[in-house]
């Protein structure tokens, strides 16, 4: 199975959602992604990166705040 049938078919399809992505943990790299709708913002490659980076060197930071991404339009 590829990561984007596994977007579609096990998690968009199994709870309501407007963006999943799985992406590269080195580079944050997109593997797959589901957009529903032209209005939410699509996650950038950087904004990705900048998670995965924190993963790495400060998982727990995680925990305690949650992972947030904010869009200003």
């Amino acid at each position: 199975m590829s990561w984007q049938a596994y977007v579609d078919n096990q998690i968009c399809s199994q709870v309501s959602c407007r963006l999943a992505a799985i992406a590269g943990l080195q580079d944050g790299a997109i593997w797959a992604k589901f957009e529903k709708d032209a209005s939410v913002m699509p996650v950038t490659q950087q904004e990705l990166k900048v998670i995965a980076d924190t993963m790495r060197t400060n998982p727990g930071s995680f925990t305690e705040s949650g992972i947030y991404l904010a869009v200003f339009i």
